[in-house]
């Protein structure tokens, strides 16, 4: 059987307030032309579906047009959708009966009663109506659902990880257990949405959007709680693709980089082929625009931005910090005058995050001579009046206007503390 793993699709995400959905949508499009050709029998999406809990109309629109085109294939007998930490359980929930109809099966949550955990057992049959593999689809779980409170603080002691970890092992294992009695001995793949690494790896800063859900204090669950019964597990959460168990433990990863850090590492699906052996192919996801960080001075900036051509079909996002003297401020004016001059409005590149870092103050000496000024070195009137000269052909300030701002700086003399009848509310109070 193949089985095509994807998870964190974060439908209606933005990136610095820019939409993604140009590109979503596209993926979008690639995965159903991908679930065509390579044939696949069942696809999973493991947990975060959308961005945020209320998905907006749009980004349900792209899922659910997704799902209807896809009950179309010849060759794919189901869909199985949990849901993320981002997700809304309810909402991925409430259209699950009609989903089914179209041979979509969504677990969106578990309750806490284990009466109510079979739902995540699903079974995908041949033609013939026989059971060639069990799904155990469990979406993102608080560890308060399996009946653990939640650990706080440094040091934790080794019994307290043990109780910890043990509880996810069970509730795995119970469902081994469960789908084996009911199906028989045949494959079981996991689903679920969770941090989980071998105690030798590290999780990377463009391994998420936000702060992952980890174990209280523990950090990551180990691969462990999945017992051998699993041929497969299909991970979602991390943001990254790769391998965190013998190749039988994966986190595909996000296909659509929802942050400048996930683009420096190529997006992929994984086409899982389960027979005798387990066999994961990973399958890369086009670019279909490009995210680029770039970082130097206002003219290595101008010609970068002038004589790089894009290869994909959407103009790229740009994120730059531009490395200036604190005398020649407007690098993001002078740059966006070039975008437009040089690019159509098609293949126009975007700039959606900008940081100016000034580096030095650079005056002129009674000598004529170029000298630099360590920032350091600057008190306060003499960097407004550098600010003042930037901002009015090279003048200086008058002198009512420096002394005005000279009132504002505060003496050597003045007291440490205000009155109290004086005193002005503090950051806390705001």
């Amino acid at each position: 059987m193949r089985i095509l793993h994807t998870s964190d699709l974060h439908l209606g995400a933005t990136l610095e307030q820019a939409s993604l959905e140009d590109e979503q949508s596209r993926f979008l499009e690639w995965l159903f032309l991908t679930l065509q050709e390579d044939r696949v029998e069942c696809l999973i999406i493991a947990g975060d579906v959308f961005d945020t809990g209320q998905a907006p109309a749009r980004a349900q629109g792209l899922y659910y047009r997704f799902l209807q085109r896809c009950s179309g294939l010849p060759a794919l007998r189901k869909i199985v959708v949990v849901g993320g930490n981002h997700d809304s359980a309810s909402q991925l929930d409430a259209p699950a009966p009609v989903l089914q109809s179209i041979a979509v099966q969504v677990v969106g949550g578990l309750s806490s009663d284990p009466a109510g955990w079979d739902r995540a057992l699903i079974p995908i049959t041949d033609t013939k109506g026989h059971t060639e593999a069990v799904i155990v689809a469990t979406p993102y779980i608080h560890e308060s659902r399996l009946g653990v409170g939640r650990i706080a603080g440094e040091g934790v002691d080794s019994e307290h990880t043990r109780t910890f970890f043990q509880a996810f092992e069970d509730f795995y294992t119970e469902l081994a257990r469960r789908a084996l009695a009911s199906y028989g001995q045949v494959p079981l793949v996991g689903v679920a949405h969770l941090t989980c690494l071998p105690a030798a790896q590290k999780l990377r800063d463009d391994d998420f959007k936000t702060d992952l859900h980890q174990v209280g204090a523990l950090g990551a669950l180990p691969p462990s709680i999945f017992c051998e019964d699993y041929a497969y597990v299909a991970l979602g959460h991390i943001h990254r693709s790769f391998a965190v168990e013998r190749g039988r433990v994966w986190y595909s990863g996000t296909p659509v980089p929802i942050r400048f850090g996930e683009a420096r590492t190529p997006r992929q699906v994984l086409l899982v082929d389960i027979g005798e052996e387990v066999v994961v192919t990973p399958r890369r996801v086009p670019e279909f625009r490009a995210l680029l960080e770039l970082q130097d001075t206002p003219e290595e900036l101008e010609r970068l931005v002038g004589t790089r051509t894009w290869e994909s079909p959407l103009p790229p996002y740009l994120s730059i910090e531009s490395r200036v003297e604190i005398t020649r401020p407007g690098t993001l004016d002078r740059l966006r005058e070039r975008i437009n001059e040089q690019f159509t409005p098609e293949e126009r590149p975007r700039i959606i995050a900008f940081r100016e870092v000034l580096t030095g103050d650079s005056e002129v000496s009674e000598f004529g001579e170029a000298r630099t000024i360590d920032l350091d070195t600057l008190t306060p009137d003499r960097l407004f009046t550098r600010l003042y000269r930037s901002q009015n052909q090279g003048q200086a300030p008058p002198p009512e206007i420096q002394q005005a701002f000279a009132s504002l700086l505060p003496r050597d003399d003045a007291p440490l503390e205000l009155p109290m009848e004086n005193a002005q509310p503090s950051l806390e109070d705001i």
